[in-house]
């Protein structure tokens, strides 16, 4: 999906929403495992690595979303 395509479908159910950029340097940690998640990210550009130790375990690329399953799983 295009970013455009993407900001078309989501504008009026954002329209009420806090939106931000951010930009991050490389090695730059996001998240970090453990931190309580009040929002998600949408990746506009670049790649994220998911690390679990020193492992790779996901790596989201642009138009993905980061946090998803965190945020979702906050009050289970």
């Amino acid at each position: 999906m295009k970013l455009s395509s993407f900001h078309q479908i989501t504008d009026n159910a954002f329209k009420d929403c806090d939106l931000s950029m951010e930009s991050f340097a490389k090695g730059v940690a996001v998240y970090n495992e453990g931190d309580t998640l009040n929002y998600i990210r949408f990746i506009l550009e670049g790649q994220i690595s998911v690390l679990k130790a020193t492992k790779v375990v996901w790596i989201g690329h642009t138009n993905e979303f980061l946090g998803l399953s965190s945020y979702f799983n906050l009050n289970d």
